[in-house]
This record gives structure tokens, sequence and C-alpha cells, in this order.
């Protein structure tokens, strides 16, 4: 893939090590369900991922090579909702500087986003709620943005809340802020 000055560069790789407050495992099973997703649809190493909506910017992904086991380990809507949440929690990091801790169930998020390095790890926190799409049109990206806008109002918090929604076959994330 040729360089270009307005694409960045994430590695799935380096998900089990991304974030200090989930476990390098956890990490590892989302890099590898994203991967296959990317595989699903033949996507090359370097495949170009559109962020759109909120937060725009084009990346490059490295990927993991997809093997017969992590074939077998995952099925497919599994590994779209894993690899989502792991495609979503590195360009969230990589834009905003924030990282995750995992929510509990039930609350209409899947993550609170904090700067977990210091003294004060909520002064500069939001929250997550992240979905993946194997394969969509645009109406149906649309349809889930809005089913999502609705899950985090739920949450009752004044903290901001970033919405990604994952499309693996273009693939794109759309990312809205409530």
């Amino acid at each position: 893939m040729e360089a270009e000055e307005n694409v960045h560069y994430l590695v799935l790789s380096e998900l089990p090590n991304a974030c200090p407050k989930l476990t390098a495992a956890v990490g590892q099973y989302m890099a590898d369900a994203a991967a296959l997703c990317f595989h699903h649809h033949g996507h090359p190493e370097g495949v170009v991922l559109e962020v759109e909506g909120h937060l725009s910017r084009r990346y490059a992904l490295s990927i993991i090579h997809v093997t017969e086991q992590i074939r077998n380990t995952y099925d497919m809507d599994e590994a779209v909702e894993l690899g989502a949440c792991g495609v979503a929690i590195l360009v969230i990091r990589d834009i905003t500087g924030l990282t995750v801790i995992r929510a509990r169930k039930g609350i209409g998020i899947d993550y609170w986003l904090g700067d977990y390095q210091g003294d004060l790890p909520f002064q500069n926190a939001a929250r997550l709620e992240v979905s993946g799409i194997l394969q969509g049109d645009q109406s149906r990206i649309n349809a889930r943005v809005k089913e999502k806008l609705d899950q985090v109002r739920t949450s009752n918090s004044p903290l901001p809340a970033y919405i990604c929604v994952v499309e693996f076959g273009r693939p794109m994330m759309r990312v809205e802020l409530r």
C-alpha cells in the first residue's frame, strides 16, 4: 500500500497491551476477532478503515494472520461484536488518548473512557458504546447509530458518550458523540 500523508496506522496486535485495565488475553481475543471479520471479507494487510462522523480519520490496519485455530474459536456474531470493540478501542485511544475500563452490564454503555495512568482517572472521562456490523449499507449503519444513541441515554450520565459502529465490509467506523 502506498503511504499517504493523511493515513494513520493501527496495529491490531497491539490490543493485548493497549489497555492497562484489561487483560492481555481480552485484548488478544478482540484482535483475533477483528482479524477474522476483516479476513471474512478478504481484506488485505494494510486495508484502509474510514472513520467518519464526529471524528474522522483514515487508518491503514495491520491485521493479524488468521489461522485455522482462530477460525474455529469464534462464532461470527461473537467475532463481529468483539472485533468491533477492539477496533473502536484502538481508534478512540489514538484520537483522544483515552483508554478503557469495562462497564458493568445493564448501564447502557460498554466501557468507561479515561486517563487511567494518573491520580484522577476520571478527570477526562467519557463513555463508550460499540456495535459491529459484518456487512451493511448506510441505512443499516444509521439505524444502529440511532439505536445506540437511544441506549446511552439510559445511562443518565452527564459524561459525553462516544458511539462507535464498526462495519467490516467496506470497512468503516461511524463515530457520534452524545
